[in-house]
């Protein structure tokens, strides 16, 4: 399962990386309202399917909990990178930062829910 748990937040990571370049080089974040939320969906996917990877290198199995809180912590990490880089922030940033890590919950419980598929599924 490790192998299967690394391709897959591999791959989430890669995708993730290309669209938020491309998103910050075409400014999709500003055009679009929902590239935005796209991307911390996947951002909390990645933190959860990358988080289940490391606890299955160890043999461990995670629960909903810790996984959503390292999400929430990472996440609110990421808010803070961009305050201090000095990201242009809407008129409503407290709401946008709320939404924000709403959406990294939202994809943490999507990566917690597919590592638990994947440790049940058959091994090939």
């Amino acid at each position: 399962m490790p192998q299967r748990l690394f391709l897959m937040q591999a791959v989430v990571l890669i995708t993730t990386a290309i669209l938020h370049a491309v998103g910050l080089f075409l400014y999709l974040q500003w055009y679009f309202w929902w590239y935005d939320i796209m991307l911390h969906v996947l951002g909390g996917l990645w933190v959860a399917l990358a988080l289940h990877w490391l606890a299955a290198r160890q043999a461990r199995v995670l629960r909903i909990v810790p996984t959503l809180l390292v999400v929430i912590v990472v996440g609110s990490a990421w808010e803070v990178f961009e305050f201090l880089i000095g990201t242009p922030r809407e008129a409503n940033y407290g709401f946008d930062t709320s939404l924000d890590i709403l959406m990294d919950v939202f994809g943490g419980i999507a990566g917690y829910l597919s590592a638990t598929f994947l440790a049940r599924a058959p091994h090939k």
